[in-house]
């Protein structure tokens, strides 16, 4: 069983870790967002809310290979005009352990339902650009319930 925990000025003192890394969104309707992480800020330590910014969003798609096999990719897309920052409001989180393979995380959800993972700067699993695609691909194994379901 994990601590979950409510406190912003917690999770103030360990976002430092996380600079320069990246960020995940899963929604509940299956949409699936990660982002290279440029800058955080939360505002107010009263209120379960960070703003993120970011240096590139990406989304997953699906592409071929050159024998028409299905090949999951991440493809970066232009965020609509006039988007400045992810506001995430969170209703819990908690800390993910560095286990063989991974790196510290920090896991939220929001008050939709929505799960957001934040990964440290080295974490192996980080997509990288090659040419025009972002590598490698991560999958999540199944969307994780509201810890309160």
């Amino acid at each position: 069983m994990h601590g979950y925990f409510w406190d912003v000025s917690r999770l103030r003192e360990e976002m430092a870790k996380f600079a320069g890394g990246q960020f995940l969104m899963e929604t509940k309707v299956g949409l699936v967002f990660r982002g290279e992480i440029r800058d955080w800020v939360i505002p107010d330590v009263n209120k379960k809310k960070i703003l993120v910014y970011f240096n590139w969003l990406c989304e997953p798609r699906f592409g071929v290979d050159k024998f028409f096999t299905p090949k999951p990719k991440w493809i970066l897309f232009n965020p609509p005009l006039g988007f400045q920052f992810l506001n995430v409001e969170f209703t819990c989180y908690y800390f993910q352990r560095k286990k063989l393979g991974r790196e510290e995380r920090i896991k939220m959800w929001t008050p939709q339902g929505e799960i957001c993972r934040f990964f440290q700067k080295a974490d192996p699993s980080n997509l990288k650009q090659q040419g025009d695609e972002l590598l490698p691909c991560y999958k999540p194994s199944k969307f994780d319930s509201d810890p309160e379901e």
